[in-house]
């Protein structure tokens, strides 16, 4: 494992090759420092018609490369394929689909103190992560790790995430990335598996919850830290006892000392003192929307009778009970564990990729209220008089996807288990897509986003 994620920081690029040398582009873009990009110039074609050069950047690695936007938005005004690019006055950049490239939106040319054109050799380019408000395509907020110019004049966007984006498909042959207008995005993962694609992770799972069928896995069976998405354990805990009558969304919980004080640590989320009192239903929101700790602590407390220790053993029980013979669990929430003695063992959550989807799976199918929480994007908690708010990228790229959970440790990387609603041949489906191990959140999110598209729904 540490062998590929070595070889992970030496290239960012895989490549599919088929018996005619022609490759369907899978770029794995890196995120690297404004500092370590070279300017290229590539050929694109439209359906394998006459070539044209547009200028991209290359990111440390060879290969890992962002295309300009802008220069391609011209390329391919007047074509099938044709999608309008602007930047307005508060910096956001819109792309439209269907529309030419309207030159008369063009930023005006930067001038310095002398009133003079300011020219560079090459575009000054500063890493940037566009956030909800900062892309719109066609009108719809999206989220993906691009490059941007300091005057935020262009866009450079990788080949992967611009056919995710446009839902179309790119194949490379003979140095040109030709675009096929007519041909939606699509990928075989088993080609993918075989080139190595997915080796640097730790785990990915794709299956169909509605059906229990895994449609894809890499290293599914071996147990690895799950870091935040521990917390879909605390959840079905917690509807269960709201099923059965224990509890109920309403009640009143009184914040611990031990929840207060993960609120003023490191790992804290939203601020919580000791004695405070807020709804079940309130740090349910806050615990799946923001992955909020030390939510889940005081929801394990409050079901177990105030033993976080109590709570624990009923996590293994259920653990045990579902079938989940991987998992163990030491916490309510997903952060590393310190067990006392002289010699300080650090401790995590654990589980493979295949028990979690039977997690999954068994939440999506007993308690399906999980989607109408886990597909915010934020809400306003009363009592708590603060606003949670998902850092869940995919929300903003893909339509029908919700949740389920985020993760990040050290340890764990960076996790993501969601779930997409799709048609199968006139019935209704859920996906769930899962990865472990990410290193950036170019990854966390890019990665479960290229399985749940990868069969073409």
């Amino acid at each position: 494992m540490k062998l590929f994620k070595y070889l992970k920081k030496i290239t960012a690029i895989c490549v599919i090759t088929a018996a005619v040398l022609t490759a369907v582009v899978f770029v794995c873009p890196k995120e690297v420092s404004a500092g370590r990009m070279d300017l290229v110039y590539i050929q694109f074609s439209l359906d394998g018609g006459t070539p044209f050069t547009v200028p991209a950047y290359e990111g440390s690695y060879p290969g890992n490369l962002f295309v300009s936007m802008r220069e391609l938005s011209k390329a391919l005004s007047g074509t099938v394929f044709q999608y309008g690019f602007y930047n307005d006055a508060d910096g956001v950049f819109h792309i439209d689909t269907g529309i030419p490239y309207d030159a008369s939106l063009e930023p005006e040319e930067q001038k310095d103190e002398n009133d003079e054109v300011i020219k560079y050799e090459k575009p000054q380019i500063g890493y940037q992560f566009r956030l909800a408000n900062w892309t719109l395509f066609n009108g719809r907020d999206v989220n993906y790790y691009t490059y941007a110019d300091y005057g935020d004049e262009d866009m450079y966007m990788s080949t992967l995430d611009i056919q995710m984006l446009f839902d179309v498909k790119i194949e490379y042959a003979n140095g040109v990335y030709n675009i096929l207008s007519g041909e939606k995005f699509s990928v075989d993962l088993n080609e993918l598996d075989a080139n190595g694609h997915f080796d640097y992770l730790h785990s990915v799972l794709l299956g169909d919850a509605t059906t229990g069928e895994i449609i894809y896995a890499n290293n599914e069976d071996i147990p690895v830290p799950i870091a935040s998405t521990t917390k879909l354990m605390t959840y079905l805990l917690v509807e269960r006892m709201i099923e059965i009558g224990k509890i109920s969304p309403d009640d009143m919980v009184t914040i611990s000392a031990d929840a207060a004080r993960i609120s003023t640590s490191d790992d804290a989320v939203i601020y919580m003192y000791e004695g405070l009192q807020t709804t079940v239903d309130e740090l349910l929101k806050a615990m799946i929307i923001q992955s909020s700790n030390e939510s889940a602590q005081a929801l394990g407390e409050y079901v177990a009778g105030g033993s976080s220790e109590k709570f624990v053993e009923m996590m293994n029980d259920m653990a045990f009970r579902l079938g989940l013979e991987t998992a163990v669990f030491y916490n309510s929430h997903g952060l590393p564990t310190f067990t006392a003695g002289s010699v300080v063992t650090m401790v995590e959550n654990k589980m493979s990729a295949r028990d979690m989807f039977k997690l999954a799976r068994t939440i999506l199918l007993k308690y399906p209220q999980i989607e109408e929480i886990s597909s915010l994007k934020s809400a306003w908690l009363d009592i708590l008089w603060t606003n949670v708010v998902t850092n869940n990228s995919l929300m903003y790229n893909m339509d029908d996807v919700f949740g389920m959970k985020t993760g990040t440790t050290d340890a764990a990387g960076k996790c993501l288990v969601a779930a997409r609603r799709v048609q199968i041949e006139g019935e209704e489906h859920i996906l769930v897509a899962m990865v472990f191990g990410a290193e950036e959140n170019i990854d966390r999110f890019g990665i479960p986003e290229l399985l749940l598209k990868s069969q073409g729904y």
